[in-house]
């Protein structure tokens, strides 16, 4: 096989793949449940803060990409510790999400913040699977409770009241022992006489104490009965914890699949919203996507025009650099020289260039690009001359006495 229809086939299957990769929705591809940004303290574009907040975030995501079973991190910044530009933060994924998917939520949570926070000291958003918190007051290992948000699910439950205590209980019995695991996270199915199984989870933040984690899980169930009176599903978030319950399984029992999110910036919807019915897949807009792929074909057809033109000009740079060599036998190679590289308008020569071309494995050998660079006469103006395409298993006949230059492509 040629490097020619080597490098046609290359180009083909990635432009199919990243075509293939654009249009393709995923799971993390979701709109914030809620985000609170509080407006009583905000900071100027080109402060302290504002780069400190920059750290802070660049660190979270570094953590998350790094990680391989990371759902929570912290991070500060900021020089002395509860200054006013002092900046912390921290995210927690969910407990039965990967790494891969956990990096691409911050990475989202981020850009939302950036766009929708972008002055506000204080921030926190909530995803389904995901939440990101900074503010400009420590909390580190300190339970939160404000600002919370809560969601239900339409339908209500039959014998109400009897489903209420059930759901109580079934949330009191495993929050404690949730809170004294390593990850703070547990899920839970509940059998109930008359009812269709009820699926729970709970998850605190790591940096939380088993007893601050087992009261904060209290705190969101005793909300239970004023914000999620007898529906058939709902969750209570809160800064440092999180319960959701629901009629069918809404958590990973196998591991997710891979992904790779893409960033969104929706408008939050309102905490009231009476929805907790299973999560669809939002795409990409179709304009954005055929934008995106006709700007990599463009690209990807002119590499290979330009490749095309290269190739079919082979045959002449070969000739072209058999007659240098010839000549360069029979005249040194200098500024009064006669050979080839002299002639090219009476420029002086000032620096040779091989570019080695590397084509995939299966070829026999490398392309190499010879190239002169030659004053134009104008002080720090050069041109760039092709002199020979030759494959690297031919002899390249350079004088030792010039300044050589490779590069590899």
């Amino acid at each position: 096989m040629t490097s020619f229809n080597v490098f046609v086939t290359t180009l083909v299957l990635a432009v199919s793949i990243l075509s293939s990769y654009l249009s393709m929705t995923t799971e993390a591809t979701q709109n914030p449940l809620y985000h609170f940004c509080s407006n009583t303290t905000t900071f100027n574009p080109n402060s302290p803060y504002k780069s400190n907040l920059d750290v802070v975030l660049f660190n979270l995501s570094w953590n998350a990409a790094q990680e391989s079973d990371c759902i929570y991190q912290d991070a500060d910044a900021g020089g002395v510790n509860g200054t006013s530009n002092y900046v912390y933060g921290n995210y927690l994924c969910r407990g039965d999400v990967n790494s891969t998917i956990c990096h691409g939520c911050v990475l989202a949570s981020i850009e939302f913040a950036r766009q929708n926070c972008s002055v506000e000291k204080e921030m926190i958003v909530w995803y389904d699977e995901w939440m990101l918190r900074y503010s400009n007051q420590s909390f580190r290992s300190t339970m939160s409770v404000y600002p919370y948000f809560y969601m239900w699910n339409v339908e209500n439950a039959t014998e109400m009241d009897k489903f209420k205590q059930e759901v109580e209980k079934t949330m009191n019995e495993f929050a404690s022992k949730a809170a004294r695991s390593g990850k703070k996270f547990m899920v839970h199915e509940a059998n109930i006489s008359g009812f269709d199984t009820i699926y729970s989870l709970v998850q605190c933040t790591q940096d939380l104490s088993s007893d601050d984690c087992t009261k904060c899980l209290q705190n969101a169930t005793s909300r239970f009965p004023s914000l999620l009176d007898g529906k058939r599903g709902g969750r209570v978030c809160l800064p440092s914890c999180n319960i959701r319950y629901e009629l069918y399984r809404f958590y990973y029992v196998d591991e997710p699949p891979q992904m790779t999110p893409q960033l969104v910036s929706p408008p939050p919807p309102s905490p009231t919203d009476p929805v907790t019915v299973p999560k669809g897949k939002s795409k990409m807009s179709p304009l954005a996507i055929v934008g995106i792929v006709i700007a990599v074909t463009t690209v990807s057809l002119t590499l290979l025009v330009t490749v095309c033109r290269m190739l079919l000009r082979h045959k002449t740079a070969r000739e072209n650099y058999h007659t240098i060599r010839r000549q360069n036998e029979h005249s040194p190679l200098g500024p009064k020289s006669k050979s080839t590289f002299s002639q090219l308008n009476n420029r002086r020569l000032t620096r040779l260039m091989i570019i080695i071309w590397h084509v995939p494995p299966m070829t026999e050998c490398p392309i190499i690009m010879v190239f002169a660079i030659h004053s134009i006469g104008i002080a720090g103006s050069f041109e760039l001359i092709l002199l020979a395409l030759v494959q690297s298993n031919e002899h390249v006949a350079i004088e030792q006495d010039h300044d050589l230059t490779c590069f590899c492509i």
